[in-house]
């Protein structure tokens, strides 16, 4: 009998699991749609902006001096975004290895700078130090200020630190519960992507004014590309993160499902023994009778 009470009891915790992780994939499927959503509804501002850029290097012949010399020999900076939380497969460990792996082709894994989003990726990460650890927000309003504080590092890393190639490394949801990590070169600028820019049309016939000096224009648009770069890594980052907790969610799922055939079939099987077993008693309790008279 107290074999029966135990298992039951198992089946009672398993079904408690069983209830957490299927609200864990409702969580997950939700906040996947809701960051790809975030994602595409900065495809229009990001046209807009690299409209604008594109008018800015066409009339003011800007790109020759801003687009700057070859510096891949010098300095490396690298921001890793990973997770906040555990739950979430290999996620960090891919885009770790996705990094690094390219870091070592450049022979600048051993003395890049590195920022990691994420603080489960940060954890990672023991045998290289790391600039700055930053973590993510509690909510989608405080993403814009952290942008911005990793921005004013960023500065700091080109200004004082004289880090000329800064990269970015994030996951990226591919389709359904996947995702795969991807990388971006945040600076320098792009020669070719510049010149794709300056030949870009403007959308209407009502050309902009530029009361603005160049320089100090094409330094705000740019600016803002940054934040924009950065700010669609996070989203993506966090759908991915979503996606690979949604998947793990999945695995969990079958399993207790499992254990919980197993356990409900265990139990079944004590149960009908122990209805065999006092139903033996009574009949060898009756027979015992039944000679006694």
């Amino acid at each position: 009998m107290q074999k029966i009470t135990a298992i039951n009891r198992k089946i009672q915790s398993t079904e408690q699991m069983q209830s957490v992780v299927k609200t864990m994939k409702v969580l997950s499927a939700v906040n996947i749609r809701h960051y790809s959503q975030a994602v595409e509804a900065l495809g229009e501002f990001s046209d807009n902006l690299h409209g604008a850029l594109g008018l800015v290097l066409e009339r003011m012949n800007l790109k020759g001096r801003l687009a700057g010399e070859d510096t891949r020999k010098s300095s490396v900076g690298i921001i890793v975004f990973g997770s906040q939380r555990g739950l979430s497969g290999r996620f960090n460990e891919q885009v770790i290895s996705r990094a690094f792996g390219e870091m070592e082709k450049m022979n600048a894994s051993a003395d890049a700078a590195l920022i990691c989003v994420g603080k489960e990726v940060a954890s990672r990460i023991r045998d290289r130090k790391i600039d700055r650890v930053f973590s993510f927000p509690g909510s989608d309003e405080g993403i814009i200020p952290l942008i911005n504080e990793m921005l004013i590092r960023i500065e700091s890393w080109r200004s004082t630190d004289g880090i000329e190639n800064i990269y970015i490394y994030n996951n990226r949801p591919v389709s359904g519960a996947a995702f795969s990590p991807g990388a971006k070169r945040l600076f320098p600028l792009d020669e070719d992507w510049l010149k794709k820019l300056e030949g870009k049309k403007w959308p209407t016939k009502m050309l902009p004014l530029l009361n603005t000096p160049a320089e100090e224009l094409f330094s705000s648009l740019i600016r803002q590309h940054f934040f924009v770069s950065i700010y669609e890594s996070f989203m993506d980052s966090l759908a991915a993160e979503n996606a690979s907790r949604l998947a793990a969610m999945q695995a969990a799922e079958k399993n207790i499902e499992e254990k919980m055939d197993e356990l409900r079939s265990l139990y079944n099987h004590l149960r009908q023994s122990s209805i065999t077993a006092e139903l033996l008693d009574i009949i060898s309790g009756f027979e015992a009778l039944e000679k006694k008279r």
